[in-house]
């Protein structure tokens, strides 16, 4: 599932990262080397999206569609594992927190490079898997940046400052938080088990299901029509093209709309 993994390659150098950090603790330049090794490149070689690992910063980690960047703190990677890893070994019954914890710090760096990925399959710079994924995608990061008009257009600026408001307020709930996660922690538990990380494969598992259920949960919509519809986009969503090839677990990944059969095994999974 996960865009960033590209077979036992990718396990190898995730397990190098965990190594390095399990010797010389979390660091600006082991972060950086690890982003370098898996940012995609155009057919130059050059980085599709750029990154900014610093000590000291006022946010975790986070992608900019403005700057095409993700910028990240040690610092509060550091407070946020601290305030996170007891927790969460303590929700899903996982011994080794150490452990966890240093997958929840490849969860934090790959979550964000999957809303990179997001936005390139919107630029179209990245292979979407069909043109609604493409399409909401573009929408929705259009929404989160400021757009520079030469002829003011204030009914449409208005729109778009209520709808980045209805967004902002349950952001974790909509479509692009909804993917990234289900992502980032399918990468991780591919990871654990090819480790043998028995315990940490059923949570992170666990975890992914979790969020695949948003969208499904009252009806067989989507998550993808449920975020338009919430932030007052539906007029929007409805132009879109509909049409696609995918399999009904795909249109689950991505957050389309699915048959009655599906729902009933999305809720069956995600309720485990």
């Amino acid at each position: 599932m996960s865009n960033i993994i590209s077979g036992k390659n990718s396990f190898l150098m995730f397990n190098d990262f965990f190594s390095e950090i399990e010797k010389n603790g979390i660091r600006v330049e082991n972060i950086s080397e690890l982003l370098n090794l898996i940012i995609p490149r155009d057919k130059a070689g050059k980085l599709l999206i750029n990154y900014r690992v610093k000590e000291k910063g006022v946010g975790t980690a986070v992608f900019s569609p403005k700057f095409e960047d993700i910028v990240i703190s040690i610092n509060k990677i550091i407070d946020w594992l601290s305030a996170n890893s007891l927790q969460l070994a303590e929700m899903y019954k996982v011994d080794d927190v150490e452990k966890l914890r240093k997958y929840l710090l490849l969860f934090v760096i790959t979550h964000e490079l999957e809303h990179g990925y997001e936005y390139l399959m919107g630029k179209g710079t990245y292979e979407s898997p069909c043109s609604l994924v493409s399409e909401s995608y573009r929408s929705l990061f259009s929404l989160l940046v400021t757009p520079s008009y030469i002829i003011p257009r204030p009914v449409k600026e208005v729109r778009r400052v209520v709808s980045l408001i209805k967004y902002k307020q349950r952001e974790n709930n909509f479509l692009l938080e909804r993917n990234a996660n289900i992502e980032a922690f399918d990468l991780l538990s591919k990871l654990a088990l090819e480790n043998a990380d028995e315990e940490l494969y059923h949570a992170f598992l666990n975890m992914k299901n979790c969020f695949m259920l948003q969208g499904y949960a009252d009806s067989t919509e989507g998550s993808i029509s449920e975020t338009f519809r919430n932030i007052l986009m539906s007029d929007k969503y409805r132009k879109m093209n509909k049409e696609n090839n995918l399999s009904m677990e795909d249109k689950v990944r991505f957050g389309l709309e699915i048959d009655e059969e599906t729902r009933a095994k999305v809720l069956r999974f995600s309720l485990k």
